[in-house]
């Protein structure tokens, strides 16, 4: 076993409205302080979300908080100057040193970047990495606009290269990495994500809170982001309206910019009164129609892995899903998987699975088997696995 060490787990400030980085940091770093370690923990930021977190997992006596860094109060326009410097410098914007050196005065010798937060640290630390997308699909507005760009592949170049490890879902994550930025030092680990502990733990659910919507519908978890490709959805609906009993779709997220052109859409096609705007539900909620739908539909465009699909899988409710990058090595032969914008080949899924129920059940009881056997505390336990085997020996070597 390795020496004790102090290790910070470095979330970011995540609302419970964050949809799947909320979902995923919270389940980690519940499962990390629920872990029987002999390290002492930090955990980054201290607010509420976090604190609950901790009291949850009866974790309090072990754990050091760090408050959130403090925000320059400055005017946008002098802030975007005083970036510019800074890149010219190349160094790292002041809250990144001062996130740093805050770790460091609350004696963490190493940390573990639970997901969202793009800081390179002065310290030996775990990288977790969601996806590159910004790389491989660049024109999107959420991966290109306003500098956004630059930005993520200023920080991602540092980060990943600095980093004493770096953790992705799938192959084809590491993959991606090795191709954007070369082999880091610390190498790249694959680590299945874990489904949802809400998804695994829930009971039958709710049934859905709109009246009008039908007996039969599909179900889309996601933020109106232009990448997650609710167009696609509305003309896969418009593609079943022939149906004997066409579905309606129920769509959960915010809108964040591509609402009101989906809507458009669905209007100009005639199906806008069978596309349902739910909003954030909560969690009861979710549970309620991913247990009522008819199925998953996730035409969502980026990948390399996803969590609405373990979600569905975990409850029952069998996936129709993109095939993107990941998304056959994460999902297997427990899925439908579909060209990302062929609208009929969703209808035709849909199809399959209402004339086909021996392919829906042995979909279902796939998914259940896949979605049972990643959980949160299987990750975080071989993330401490690899912290122990590959940092450890290394830190020990200065004070």
């Amino acid at each position: 076993m390795s020496a004790s060490m102090t290790i910070a787990l470095v979330s970011t400030t995540w609302g419970k409205e964050a949809s799947g980085g909320a979902t995923f940091e919270e389940d980690v770093l519940r499962a990390a302080l629920e872990m029987r370690t002999p390290h002492r923990l930090i955990v980054y930021p201290d607010t509420k979300f976090t604190r609950a977190i901790v009291a949850a997992a009866d974790a309090s006596s072990r754990v050091t908080f760090v408050k959130p860094m403090r925000k320059p109060r400055l005017p946008k326009r002098v802030l975007r100057r005083v970036g510019r410097v800074f890149r010219r410098r190349r160094s790292p914007p002041l809250p990144f040193a001062e996130l740093s050196d805050a770790l460091l005065e609350a004696g963490a010798h190493c940390a573990w970047m639970l997901g969202g937060s793009i800081i390179p640290l002065d310290m030996p630390y775990v990288a977790t990495i969601w996806d590159l997308q910004h790389r491989l699909q660049p024109w999107f507005p959420e991966t290109s606009s306003n500098g956004e760009w630059r930005e993520r592949e200023r920080l991602y170049a540092e980060f990943v290269r600095r980093a004493a490890a770096v953790i992705v879902g799938t192959s084809s994550g590491a993959d991606e990495i090795r191709d954007a930025y070369g082999s880091p030092p610390g190498g790249v680990h694959v680590l299945p994500l874990p489904t949802p502990s809400f998804a695994l733990s829930a009971k039958y659910g709710s049934s859905p809170r709109a009246d009008d919507v039908s007996s039969r519908y599909l179900l889309y978890p996601a933020q109106f982001w232009a990448h997650k490709n609710h167009v696609t959805a509305v003309r896969a609906l418009s593609a079943m309206t022939l149906f004997d009993h066409p579905p309606d779709l129920v769509c959960v997220g915010a809108d964040r910019g591509t609402m009101e052109h989906v809507m458009r859409l669905a209007s100009r096609m005639g199906v806008a009164e069978r596309v349902h705007l739910l909003g954030f539900v909560d969690r009861d909620t979710l549970v309620g129609l991913y247990r009522n739908a008819e199925a998953l539909l996730y035409p969502s465009l980026f990948g390399p892995d996803n969590l609405p699909p373990l979600e569905a899988m975990a409850l029952g409710c069998p996936v129709i899903a993109a095939r993107v990058s990941g998304a056959q090595e994460q999902l297997g032969d427990a899925a439908i998987l579909v060209d990302p914008l062929d609208a009929t080949g969703y209808a035709a899924a849909v199809r399959t699975l209402r004339h086909d129920p021996i392919r829906r059940d042995t979909l279902i009881a796939r998914g259940r088997a896949r979605a049972e056997g990643w959980t949160a505390a299987r990750y975080a336990s071989a993330v401490f696995a690899l912290i122990d085997a590959q940092i450890a020996p290394v830190r020990a070597l200065w004070p």
